[in-house]
């Protein structure tokens, strides 16, 4: 048995793919969380913390991209902050 055989294995097959599943979604989260706050600071010169902080806690990466869309017509930081509340 050499370490590919491992992989015809289904259970260890199904934790590698979990696994990759997961690390993807990570990923997508960290970059959905950088463009979000490039997009902010390019949109509104700077960011209060207390919207950073917010942003950082979200693991979604379906809601950072909703957000994203949101922050391209948004009028003014309040606003943002009040859809981000």
């Amino acid at each position: 048995m050499n370490e590919f055989d491992l992989i015809d294995d289904p259970e260890i097959g199904e934790q590698f793919y979990k696994k990759g599943y997961q690390d993807g979604l990570k990923k997508a989260s960290e970059l959905f969380r950088e463009v979000l706050l490039d997009t902010l600071i390019a949109q509104f010169q700077s960011i209060p913390n207390e919207i950073t902080d917010k942003i950082h806690a979200i693991d979604n990466s379906n809601v950072l991209k909703e957000l994203i869309i949101q922050t391209l017509s948004c009028p003014d930081i309040e606003y943002f902050k009040e859809k981000l509340l």
